[in-house]
């Protein structure tokens, strides 16, 4: 699965809910079809995956991140995602060391792309889809799905991705029917009223 930027934008990511026990981080790629992980060039967009509780601690509801496009030419950061890009996902496991702050590969590495993801069969780890009023939101798994306690269920990391235009990017495949208050209502998001604030990668 991946997002697919239809027209020039600047592309944006928010952290709805998590209900992980790991401390996780988030990256993204930019790749074409037929390219292999290890083509790829990953920045993290979330270090650490938890809503923080105190400003000074992290990122909070209501809080975007801007993600940068990587030219494959000049390997330098620009604002705005050409038309024609793909996005993909990858999830550190454990990836965000609270001691040092710092972020490394974790425990295992899942990505949106499921041929790249470690287990024999059961290779999903993401559910994308739209809700009935345009927002794109995407959905992690974070445990190992031929472990004995693997639910599968794609609701340890939720996170929102905005763009400007607002209409220029898209999911691969969309899910009809997920309504506005399905989301709020499995995330207790009372607390998404925060006022929005942006922020850059990097």
């Amino acid at each position: 699965d991946f997002i697919y930027v239809e027209k020039e934008a600047e592309v944006w990511v928010s952290l709805l809910s998590e209900k992980s026990l790991f401390s996780n981080a988030l990256g993204y790629f930019c790749y074409t079809e037929g390219m292999s992980k290890n083509d790829i060039s990953e920045i993290i967009a979330l270090p650490h995956t938890k809503i923080a509780l105190i400003k000074e601690m992290g990122l909070q509801k209501g809080e975007y991140v801007k993600l940068k496009y990587m030219n494959p030419v000049t390997k330098k950061l620009q604002d705005k995602f050409p038309a024609g890009t793909r996005i993909g996902w990858v999830l550190h496991r454990s990836g965000f060391q609270s001691l040092t702050s710092k972020v490394n590969k974790g425990t295992y590495q899942f990505y949106s792309n499921n041929e790249w993801n470690p287990e024999k069969n059961k290779k999903n780890h993401t559910a994308i889809f739209t809700t009935d009023k345009g927002n794109l939101i995407i959905g992690f798994e974070d445990v190992y799905n031929e472990a004995l306690l693997a639910d599968g269920d794609c609701n340890d990391v939720v996170f929102h991705v905005a763009s400007y235009p607002q209409d220029a990017v898209k999911a691969k495949t969309e899910i009809p029917g997920v309504s506005e208050e399905e989301i709020e209502e499995e995330n207790h998001s009372k607390e998404n009223d925060a006022e929005t604030t942006w922020k850059d990668v990097g």
